[in-house]
């Protein structure tokens, strides 16, 4: 029981802050549902349950993803622009500059892989030319009539 009030108290919050709408924009600025979790007082894992459980908000956030993935692209290069203008350049901020937009853009992959996917799966076509081959070769050096079908007895 007291998980139906808890429920409703974080459902009525969220409600309260704006409802799916809300959460679009939180999640598509760059916000993620622990962020929200915090925010309202709960674990992760419990409130993406119930908000994935409700169709408008599980369409919404999905949404709100994609639209992330868009940001985060936008955080790397700026990320990237910020290394390019800086003075005093070493090559530990390199490597921390790289892994943050290695994450970024790992993360944009992960939210909207139809957009930012680097390595699209293709169909895979095997092609055995030495079978060909020697189908080719029996086919040429075949008799006529060793295609005939043969009638067993019985059949007729």
């Amino acid at each position: 029981m007291a998980g139906r009030a808890l429920k409703k108290r974080l459902l009525n919050e969220i409600k309260d802050l704006g409802g799916p709408e809300y959460v679009r924009e939180f999640i598509a600025s760059g916000g993620t549902i622990l962020d929200l979790a915090d925010q309202l007082g709960c674990s992760r894992t419990y409130l993406s349950r119930h908000l994935h459980a409700q169709p408008e908000y599980s369409a919404v956030i999905n949404d709100a993803r994609r639209e992330q993935a868009d940001t985060l692209a936008e955080e790397a290069l700026k990320i990237a622009d910020q290394m390019a203008e800086a003075d005093d350049i070493t090559r530990e901020s390199i490597a921390v500059a790289k892994e943050r937009i290695d994450v970024r853009k790992w993360l944009a992959t992960v939210n909207n892989p139809e957009r930012y996917q680097t390595n699209k799966p293709q169909a895979a076509v095997t092609i055995n030319i030495n079978q060909l081959h020697l189908e080719a070769l029996k086919k040429r050096n075949a008799l006529p009539g060793d295609d005939a079908k043969v009638i067993g007895e019985g059949d007729e």
